[in-house]
Formats: structure tokens, sequence, C-alpha cells
């Protein structure tokens, strides 16, 4: 196959399977979902840096209102923030090799089911990266050992976020591995209509929202016995804006084949306070 068409191939494979690829990664990852993605700056490469902003609490002021005039005057606070740089120093990738140039053709429709196939496979290598990667980051102040996912252990992470002031403009959010998520189906507390407030969707799954928490089920690997409860700025993912997929012919390397590959590059960082606005619930 000539270079240059090759070079139209992976011209075509990009500007068509980018912006799939990226829907189906958040369809796959409910973390990378709900963590704090708003910085300053561009991804372009390994390396670069971008900036999260956080406003500080502001303390205000109580006047009292008297005959003589006061409750007049008052002053004003200073906005002040608190900045976080994140540096983009991950590249996930996933690649393969193809015998049949037939395949690779067959991804230039995004419709047909080889097409399909192919993505699903990349997108989920590139997925458990990332969700492995992000998992790996948990710095719980607190984190404590239940046996089971009851109305006890769900009240008890409540309170520890009320206790903390965790803001609650964004939502708070529980990820549970199959093992607690199974507890809490058979508790006949947690699965009463009388406690559910609405049916929260994140990545094409629907949660359950109970005692302030949106909960949803991570069958991700190694979480089968633990349930992270969090507030979405306790963790700051910043990442390229698309993905970059290569094409390229084998057969300089004597053989008679085609490589396909697709890498992202991101990195996250605990966020201000991070480790007080999440806390673990786990088996063990």
């Amino acid at each position: 196959m000539a270079a240059t068409e090759l070079t139209n191939i992976q011209s075509t494979i990009q500007d068509i399977w980018s912006p799939l690829f990226m829907d189906d990664l958040y369809q796959d990852n409910l973390l990378i979902n709900l963590i704090n993605q708003d910085y300053s700056g561009d991804i372009r490469d390994v390396g670069d840096n971008v900036r999260v902003n956080q406003i500080n609490k502001m303390t205000g002021q109580t006047l009292t209102i008297d005959k003589t005039g006061g409750a007049r005057t008052f002053t004003p606070e200073t906005v002040t923030t608190t900045g976080i740089q994140v540096v983009a120093d991950r590249r996930f990738v996933a690649s393969a090799d193809f015998a049949d140039l037939t395949d690779i053709q067959s991804m230039l429709d995004p419709l047909s089911a080889r097409s399909q196939q192919i993505r699903a496979a990349m997108v989920s290598a590139i997925s458990e990266q990332i969700n492995s990667y992000l998992y790996g980051l948990l710095a719980p102040a607190s984190s404590i050992v239940a046996a089971t996912m009851n109305a006890t252990v769900l009240a008890g992470a409540r309170k520890y976020g009320a206790d903390e002031f965790w803001e609650r403009s964004k939502g708070w959010y529980g990820l549970l591995g199959t093992s607690y998520w199974e507890d809490m189906l058979l508790d006949t507390t947690l699965t009463s209509g009388d406690y559910v407030d609405d049916r929260p969707m994140v990545g094409g799954q629907k949660g359950m929202r109970r005692f302030g928490f949106n909960l949803f089920e991570d069958n991700s690997a190694g979480n089968a016995d633990r349930g992270l409860f969090f507030h979405p700025d306790f963790l700051y993912w910043v990442q390229q804006y698309e993905p970059r997929f290569k094409v390229s012919d084998k057969h300089a390397q004597g053989e008679f084949a085609y490589m396909v590959s697709v890498d992202l590059v991101g990195g996250a960082k605990l966020g201000h306070d991070g480790a007080v606005k999440h806390t673990l619930r786990t088996l063990v």
C-alpha cells in the first residue's frame, strides 16, 4: 500500500474515530465522568501542565442595625483562589496488528460491525488503564473497614461528608464495587421506594440516590470489595482534547501486516483538601 494512501486512511480514521472514541470512553468509565475537569490551559503533549483554580471560602459579616445608622457600611472581601498545577504525565496507549488490509479499511466505516468491535476493544483497553491510574491516586484521610454495605455504613459516609463541609451544588457520589452493590440491593431499607429521590444517570448507567449520594455500581477490576464516596473536587483530571491515531505499514520490519495505535495524554492530581473530600469503605 502506498504511503500516501496510508496517510489518507490515518487522516480519515482520526477525523471519524476521534469524537466517537471519546464518546465511547465516557460511556465506559464512571470515575472520569465524575471528577473535576475544570482547568485553564491546553494539553498538547506529555509533560504539559495546566492550572486548576478553586475559589476560597469567604467570611462575610454580621452587622447590627440600630437607630444611629448602624449596618450601613460593610467591608468587601477580596476574592482569593487556590491554584493547583496538574501535569499531563501519562500516555495511555492501545495498539493492534492487522494482517488483513480489509480490517483497516473497515475502520473507515464507523457503523460497520467490525469497526465498532475494534473501537470497543481499544476504548476498553484505554479505559481500564485510566481507571487503574485514577484509583491508584486515592489517598483518603478516612478509610473504614465495613463487612457489608448497609444503611448504617452509608449514613456514616454521609455524616463524614457533612462534617468535612463538602460543598453540595456539584453533588456527592458513591462508586460501589459489585460485592457492596449486591449488599445494597439486598438491604430492604436501601431498596425501599421511600428512600428514592430520583434515578441519576452517568455514562449511560442509571444509579440510585440514597442518603444524599448518587450511587453507581463500578465493576472495574479490583473494585469488588470497595466503596468510594466523594465530592467531585477531590481529584482533578486533565487530558488532550482528542486521542491520536496512527496507521503504519510493517513491511520494513519484514511483515505483511499493519499496525494501528491510539494514544491519549492526560494526568490527574488530588484536589485542594482532596484527602478529606473522599472516603473509602473496604472489606479489608
